[in-house]
């Protein structure tokens, strides 16, 4: 990563960081009604501002402490692992199976969950215990301002949500493509070999990095690949979550036949933090401005 673009990321952690403590400046009224429409378009009318909330996605919480709103959380997943401070607080199980008696207890006036990271049935039992959920569904850059600001209203941290949405969007608004878009493929998984298509938020972070989606234009959000459709996409750079815990050598020994890959050839084979890149949070702009950085290497 070039010296400009390390100052960008390190500005964009700031921004995140330094919004967090500013917010505390803000009137905080102990009542006032509350009307907003989520994800599924169901309003949600709260009388007062939430002061426990669970949030059972690890970009939502990322969310909620980046506008400040982190002392307002009680409960998190055991995926929320960012900032260090949510991990401080009471695990309540992971996001397809969390745990609705450890949640009821922590006494909630708030649960936030996400269309794609946890289940109806989750949603269901919430609602059937009245405790108010509001649903999110990020599902590219836009949409994650959107759940900021909507995050914002939720926790009187609104001015906060604004100054945070308004850093990342200038941040964003200074990426530009250099010359034609290199085409990217983003591995999910070698067994099966799995790519993040056209339609997902991946392949968001790909474009709005300058790239081009090498399976774009595949069917499925995630779609399968063969060996052989592997190698006639041909992709220029290839990206995987360091999670998988792959190495070069090993997909060489794998997959030799991808040294004919251009990807191969040029060494542009890319091992990175799937927190980032694959949040729909916040950080996602740091994701953007890594992956430009990226693209713009010979």
């Amino acid at each position: 990563m070039n010296i400009q673009v390390r100052a960008i990321v390190r500005a964009v952690a700031f921004l995140i960081l330094a919004v967090a403590p500013s917010c505390t400046r803000e009137q905080r009224p102990e009542s006032g009604t509350i009307r907003i429409v989520d994800a599924l378009q169901h309003e949600l009318v709260l009388d007062t501002i939430p002061r426990r909330i669970v949030s059972l996605t690890p970009a939502v919480t990322e969310a909620l402490f980046a506008i400040g709103a982190g002392e307002q959380v009680v409960g998190v997943t055991r995926f929320c692992n960012y900032p260090p401070e949510a991990e401080g607080r009471t695990i309540v199980g992971d996001m397809l199976n969390p745990n609705l008696e450890v949640i009821v207890s922590l006494r909630p006036d708030l649960v936030v969950v996400s269309m794609e990271g946890n289940r109806k049935e989750t949603f269901l039992q919430l609602r059937e215990v009245n405790i108010p959920v509001f649903v999110t569904n990020p599902r590219d850059i836009s949409g994650v301002m959107d759940m900021l600001l909507d995050l914002g209203i939720l926790t009187h941290r609104r001015t906060a949500a604004e100054q945070l949405v308004d850093s990342l969007r200038r941040v964003v608004s200074e990426i530009q493509p250099t010359g034609s878009r290199p085409g990217v493929l983003m591995l999910v998984s070698i067994q099966p070999l799995m790519a993040a298509g056209g339609n997902t938020f991946l392949g968001k972070v790909i474009i709005a990095a300058g790239g081009k989606n090498a399976a774009e234009e595949l069917p499925g959000s995630y779609p399968t690949l063969n060996r052989e459709g592997l190698l006639e996409l041909n992709p220029d750079v290839i990206l995987f979550p360091k999670d998988l815990g792959l190495t070069r050598q090993r997909l060489q020994e794998e997959f030799p036949e991808w040294v004919q890959l251009a990807a191969f050839q040029t060494n542009h084979i890319y091992f990175v933090n799937s927190d980032i890149f694959q949040r729909p949070g916040p950080r996602i702009v740091q994701a953007v401005m890594e992956l430009h950085d990226i693209l713009k290497r010979d």
